[in-house]
């Protein structure tokens, strides 16, 4: 299971402005299938990906490999919704403005 978009066809559903301001701030417009999840283990640990289910015995997550992953509810103090995207931030800042151009022609592209 993905962890982010289909992006095969992004040139027909979003236009450049679009995919810049989903580029430079990703937090500011999340998909709801995409949202970010987090479980707070009872001993510390943290974890954060998409969630899928809530059952009754687990919370289940869609880590960064594609496997769910259950996590016991007696093990967990917490979950919830992240508030900022999965996607970081920064992304085009880690490219010359070059290539950030190419990016966007080709995501542009895709129809």
């Amino acid at each position: 299971m993905p962890i982010g978009p289909e992006l095969s066809v992004i040139g027909r559903t979003a236009n450049r402005g679009a995919l810049i301001n989903s580029s430079v701030k990703p937090s500011d417009d999340i998909a709801p299938e995409y949202q970010g999840w987090f479980v707070e283990m009872k001993t510390g640990e943290m974890h954060t990906e998409r969630e899928i289910d809530q059952e009754n015995r687990a919370i289940q997550l869609i880590m960064l490999d594609g496997h769910e992953h259950d996590f016991p509810r007696k093990d967990v103090e917490s979950w919830g919704a992240l508030e900022l995207s999965l996607m970081p931030e920064g992304i085009p800042q880690t490219m010359a403005v070059e290539e950030f151009r190419d990016l966007l022609a080709y995501l542009c592209s895709l129809e």
